[in-house]
């Protein structure tokens, strides 16, 4: 005899929230419009001399300083990129965390430190190349951008899967020798156009506030031409705010934000297919693997953070 399975939606208190949060307005209400509510609100304390631009040339001392950070951010976005639905964002926050949490200069960051740059900016990169891995392999893309380009290829008549490298290999290959491309062109792009944008910070924070915040209303309203993303985006601005206030970092937040739903919807799918048995999650060797490097982390963090505490 089968068994059926229902569903119901939870916390549904309007139509449009049936479909949940997107990510791109709570990732700009979280990082963007907190920096623009502390313009206003504190804006008394802050200094309106604009800030000079240094020497942009990286030496050997901060050069080797940040390589064990480049690395580990690099093997960090590659692990992560491959996988579908992550996409850079949780890469970049998940190796700066973790810069930060082995550099011996963690007092540092968030004031400009070169390692935990480094860290986010070289995951950030793995991650754009590696997210073609599962769109290219599976079809599955790997975070939004790449979901954008398996509606191309679609567009073109390509169907992205196994299929591809045997139907459309000059295709492939032009798609790699335009990334090793675009990789060039953007170190020059951003050589060229570095001194320019540096101007920016003279623009007085008064006229700065309302002109970010337009641009962040207005572009998240032409993704999905919905107002409902543009309340979900002052709310969450709002609520990074108070999290700013209480000191509550919003990278953890936002890294459980993106890997929530695939954590509870890859939990029901085993429970599924076991039916109800929860030692499915134990059952291999690999699942044995991971959960003790999770303990791991967590037993060392703990650990570190009591020790600080007692410093």
């Amino acid at each position: 005899m089968g068994e059926d399975m229902y569903g119901s939606f939870r916390f549904d208190l309007t139509v449009d929230m049936q479909s949940g949060l997107a990510v791109a307005p709570v990732l700009i209400g979280l990082f963007a419009i907190p920096e623009l509510l502390k313009i206003i609100v504190f804006r008394h304390n802050q200094s309106h001399k604009p800030m000079q631009l240094g020497d942009n040339r990286v030496t050997r001392d901060e050069l080797r300083r940040s390589l064990k950070a480049m690395l580990k951010g690099s093997m960090i976005g590659v692990v992560m990129g491959a996988i579908p639905g992550i996409g850079p964002s949780a890469a970049a926050f998940s190796s700066y965390g973790e810069a930060q949490r082995s550099s011996k200069n963690r007092e540092n960051f968030g004031k400009g430190e070169l390692e935990g740059i480094a860290a986010s900016e070289s995951a950030n990169n793995g991650c754009c190349g590696s997210t073609m891995i599962p769109l290219l392999a599976l079809g599955v893309p790997g975070d939004v951008i790449t979901g954008v380009m398996l509606g191309a290829f679609m567009i073109h008549g390509m169907t992205p899967g196994p299929m591809l490298f045997e139907n459309n290999l000059h295709e492939v290959y032009m798609l790699f020798i335009g990334m090793l491309f675009s990789s060039v062109l953007l170190f020059g792009a951003g050589k060229a156009t570095m001194r320019f944008f540096s101007h920016i910070s003279r623009i007085p924070p008064g006229l700065m506030a309302p002109i970010v915040l337009a641009l962040c209303v207005f572009g998240i309203f032409s993704i999905s031409n919905s107002m409902y993303d543009v309340i979900v985006l002052l709310a969450m601005g709002i609520f990074g705010f108070f999290m700013f206030l209480f000191a509550i970092p919003a990278a953890p937040f936002l890294i459980a934000f993106i890997l929530g739903p695939m954590l509870e919807e890859n939990l029901r799918r085993a429970l599924a297919l076991s039916r109800g048995d929860p030692s499915i999650l134990v059952s291999s060797p690999i699942t044995w693997l991971f959960a003790s490097l999770a303990i791991f982390v967590v037993v060392v963090t703990i650990r570190q953070q009591l020790k600080k505490a007692k410093a």
